[in-house]
């Protein structure tokens, strides 16, 4: 309903994007040309469901109704939500680590990675949600972040983080491909460097003792891992100088 680099104006690449589990939002991570600025945000599915906009400049509608974009009116439609934000003085390294573990009205709940602390981690992160829907003039949406004070944009378009929790920690990194989640038995694999810089290994921890996690692969050999959807079955490819 609203174009993403009117609401986010440092926005010059959309790197990743996907689906949510429950299939109601597209999460989407935005970058900054310099690469020092990262969102995480999520776009309600009936967003999309937009009318053509003439955007020449000629146009009368364009020149006295600039901020605002013709939709299919539907009262009920949710906002775009930022759920998180992270600004680097050097770069943002970009990763797969996002694995949505809740989405409610009110809230959404996954694991992140981030190098805020000098090397690459897993966080718990918990972001509020907003559910007030976007607001109409004459058949028009409107969003709320958007408005002619670049001021106002940034703080209706903050991050409502209500937890974040450090998952794993040391001077180590957690490697940035994939995480698996056993979501009955509240597990979570993640292969990292703690053992050697040399060696990728397999770890996992319980969701209720994060400081306690466990080595899963042979020390002296680097390990490729993949599992199946619910954790149940993995396949380990490994080598070290003598063996493939």
């Amino acid at each position: 309903q609203t174009p993403l680099n009117y609401l986010f104006p440092y926005l010059e690449y959309i790197v990743k994007i996907g689906w949510t589990p429950d299939s109601k939002y597209v999460w989407v991570q935005l970058l900054s040309r310099q690469q020092q600025h990262l969102e995480l945000i999520l776009i309600p599915v009936e967003n999309f469901c937009c009318e053509p906009y003439n955007s020449n400049p000629s146009s009368p509608e364009s020149a006295s109704e600039k901020h605002l974009w013709k939709c299919i009116l539907n009262k009920s439609s949710k906002p775009i939500q930022v759920i998180y934000a992270e600004r680097s003085n050097q770069w943002i390294n970009l990763h797969d680590l996002l694995y949505f573990l809740e989405i409610t009205d009110e809230y959404v709940q996954f694991i992140w990675s981030s190098e805020e602390s000098g090397f690459r981690h897993l966080y718990l992160i918990t972001a509020s949600l907003e559910v007030k829907p976007p607001s109409t003039q004459n058949g028009l949406c409107t969003h709320s972040a958007f408005c002619d004070d670049e001021n106002s944009v940034d703080d209706n378009m903050k991050a409502r983080i209500v937890k974040k929790a450090q998952l794993t920690s040391g001077e180590w990194e957690v490697l940035g491909r994939s995480i698996w989640v056993d979501r009955q038995r509240s597990l979570i694999y993640y292969k990292g460097f703690a053992h050697s810089p040399l060696e990728k290994h397999l770890y996992v921890f319980s969701m209720l003792q994060p400081e306690k996690k466990r080595l899963l692969t042979t020390p002296g050999t680097t390990n490729s891992i993949e599992f199946n959807e619910d954790c149940t079955v993995m396949v380990k490819t490994f080598s070290n100088t003598n063996q493939l």
